[in-house]
């Protein structure tokens, strides 16, 4: 299939953000630290446009052997539309806070506490609709039509002022259980509390950790002896309280009976440092797995976030993640970290017969199972003055749902992530090359930097998300949005 598309309107998209905070900290430099905080937060958000297209789907000839290979052979169908919004979300958030932590010397435990209160102000004006025909016919989302009709895709508006508070609080202790090994057992609680849905929550948390090579390492004769490894154990509840973006449904109203999110996190994990080249690096691997209920089903709507507004769905989320970081060229810090993921989830909702169904195991928004970054640095050898850094970026496939409904099924996929960018440094005066200049101004200069950088240096067409487009049958089609394309980027930086 081949499209073309024709796309007129405008968008205004206007986000203002302010922000303010007084904080006070109280250090005897002895057993015991206060801190007392006060912050508020302003954000101001409009979303107008109007956008209209028309569209032409064509069907190829793909037989290989045909003479008019790759030419169309005849039109799909035609269709027009149009979207339209006028959102305006006012957010206004004060809280006050208070945390503290005690801790005598040579004592064998510490302790920390906090507490937290905050005032918010959410004013949502929400307007959208969409129109979309093919072939001179307005086809409604259920797929059934008249000559005479017109239909709207979707048509929302709601006027909403929500007020609400929310309370919080923590108790946390960390114990040294043996000396010898460094061993810490760190507990504690973690207490929520929101009035719009009256829902408490507490989160009991547990971590172990040793050093099992700390008794050698201090008898150890020369640092290359030592063998400085730890290993922790993880386990505990945690609770998303939900913010006003969840609450909303798709037509526009709120779900104030919405739960927190919960995930019981399993984690084990390793530090390790070694030499090699006679320079440090550091390992670091993490196995886990979070056990995810209450979930409330979102998706992409080109790329904002649509949530559905309900607690309708348990699932999981397990993953490998590791890391090594260091200095392979000698004062230059490079890195390679991979990671393993698999999340899924099953869903209850209500199917166009009005009955109460289960999805079965779908895999989540954020499942994507295999990521690769690799981040390198080097330096000319006659001339350290001259540098490169090389950023390499791989991600497997994630799935994309269509509407809200679609989203109870397996749909389409984003495919893989690819990205490669490189960047190309002048050291002009740093400690290290500095710039002999005798002048006024050049020894007010502590470091100057002329970079070049190459954003995307393949011209990788990655895919963001994807235009659904129909024909007169209501087939649905998507028709991928991509990413920036290869971009340069010149930048001159001075630190006086």
């Amino acid at each position: 299939l081949k499209i073309y598309v024709g796309l007129d309107g405008a968008e205004l998209l206007q986000y203002n953000t302010y922000m303010g905070g007084l904080s006070m900290l109280y250090d005897n430099n002895y057993d015991l630290k206060l801190k007392f905080s006060s912050s508020s937060f302003y954000s101001l958000e409009r979303e107008y446009n109007d956008v209209l297209g028309a569209y032409r789907l064509d069907v190829l000839d793909n037989n290989l052997g045909s003479g008019t290979f790759g030419t169309s052979l005849g039109s799909l169908g035609n269709g027009f539309f149009i979207n339209h919004a006028r959102n305006d979300l006012d957010v206004i958030i004060s809280n006050f806070e208070h945390t503290g932590s005690y801790k005598k010397k040579r004592a064998s435990t510490g302790y920390q506490w906090g507490a937290k209160v905050q005032f918010e102000n959410i004013i949502d004006k929400f307007k959208e609709w969409d129109y979309s025909d093919s072939s001179g016919y307005s086809i409604p989302p259920g797929g059934f039509y008249r000559d005479d009709s017109l239909f709207l895709n979707s048509y929302i508006k709601s006027d909403i002022d929500l007020v609400s508070q929310r309370y919080s609080g923590f108790i946390q202790a960390k114990s040294r259980l043996y000396d010898t090994s460094k061993a810490f057992l760190t507990y504690g609680l973690r207490i929520q509390h929101w009035s719009v849905n009256k829902e408490m929550n507490i989160s009991p948390r547990v971590q172990f950790s040793i050093e099992p090579y700390r008794k050698h390492n201090l008898n150890a004769p020369d640092s290359l002896k030592k063998k400085d490894l730890s290993l922790r154990l993880a386990m505990g509840y945690y609770y998303q309280a939900p913010f006003y973006r969840e609450l909303r449904r798709e037509n526009g109203t709120i779900n104030k009976d919405l739960k927190a999110q919960r995930s019981i996190h399993y984690v084990a994990g390793a530090d390790w440092l070694f030499k090699a080249w006679g320079r440090d690096f550091k390992f670091l691997s993490e196995v886990y797995y979070k056990q995810l209920d209450n979930i409330v089903p979102y998706y992409y709507d080109n790329i904002r976030v649509r949530y559905l507004a309900e607690n309708s769905g348990k699932g999981f989320a397990a993953g490998w993640d590791t890391r090594i970081n260091g200095e392979f060229i000698k004062g230059l810090e490079s890195w390679v970290t991979v990671s393993l993921l698999k999340t899924s989830e099953k869903l209850d909702y209500i199917n166009s017969a009005g009955e109460a169904v289960n999805s079965g195991l779908i895999r989540r928004p954020t499942d994507r199972r295999v990521n690769v970054a690799i981040m390198f640095q080097d330096e000319l050898l006659n001339d350290k003055s001259f540098r490169m850094n090389l950023n390499l970026l791989f991600g497997t496939s994630l799935p994309y749902y269509l509407g809200g409904y679609n989203r109870y099924r397996e749909g389409n996929t984003i495919p893989s992530y690819r990205r490669v960018d490189v960047g190309f440094t002048k050291v002009l005066k740093d400690p290290e090359h500095g710039l002999n200049s005798q002048s006024r101004i050049g020894k007010k200069i502590k470091s100057a930097f002329l970079s070049l950088e190459v954003f995307n240096l393949l011209d990788i067409n990655n895919v963001v998300s994807y235009l659904w487009i129909k024909d007169v049958q209501n087939n649905v089609y998507g028709v991928p949005n991509f990413l920036t394309s290869r971009t340069l980027n010149l930048r001159f930086t001075v630190k006086m």
